[in-house]
């Protein structure tokens, strides 16, 4: 099969991921997520205001997650998120990312 012009521009970035950890545990993490292409989207207060709202509803989603210090920069966003221990089928890492960048982008 083809690939389409398109498909050759995507980025194809390494995984960050260490091998053998398990993001479903209990534990913390600083993250930094950004915004595609480093574009300063954040700038726009309406944008800000749903990374930040959306970031901030992720307890209440994730009872098992407790948010720390954020910042929210023009094209980037660093956190300090925490998994909490005594919860029974706690949802990984990527499952609670993918749920926050999925409903910020619809938003």
């Amino acid at each position: 099969m083809e690939k389409g012009i398109d498909q050759w521009k995507l980025p194809h970035g390494r995984s960050m991921r260490l091998q053998g950890h398990n993001y479903a545990g209990p534990t913390s993490y600083f993250l930094t997520m950004r915004s595609e292409h480093h574009e300063p989207g954040f700038e726009m207060p309406e944008l800000r205001t749903i990374v930040e709202e959306g970031w901030e509803a992720l307890p209440t989603r994730f009872p098992h997650v407790r948010l720390d210090t954020y910042i929210i920069m023009p094209d980037h966003m660093h956190s300090i998120l925490h998994f909490e221990v005594n919860r029974k089928k706690v949802p990984a890492l990527g499952r609670v990312i993918g749920a926050y960048k999925s409903l910020t982008t619809v938003a």
